[in-house]
């Protein structure tokens, strides 16, 4: 089931949570929007490993850490609280992005 107004927002028929797929490709991350309770999984599609980890750079914030994501691997948090979180790539500290958590 896809969720209405949300792009690439998918739900879990097996845990009716939803799951919004991401892929990392050509060293660029996704701003991201989706509502509390989602799960985003990203994907690494570059053939160069990449992060991703909650903060700006050069810090990290804690709250995800990826550990380095070699092409094709895979990634997945789930977003409980609402507010702005930045991420960025502890290889690549140039690709930045949000994800943005509303109700």
């Amino acid at each position: 089931m896809t969720l209405l107004g949300c792009r690439n927002v998918s739900v879990d028929e097996s845990s009716q949570k939803p799951v919004r797929e991401s892929e990392i490709i050509d060293f660029v991350f996704d701003d991201i929007t989706v509502p509390v309770g989602t799960t985003i999984v990203w994907t690494n599609m570059d053939n160069k490993s990449h992060t991703t980890t909650s903060g700006v750079p050069p810090n990290v914030s804690g709250i995800w850490d990826s550990p380095f994501l070699e092409e094709g691997q895979k990634f997945s948090h789930t977003f409980t609280e609402v507010g702005e979180f930045p991420y960025w790539c502890r290889i690549h500290p140039f690709m930045t992005a949000t994800v943005k958590v509303g109700k």
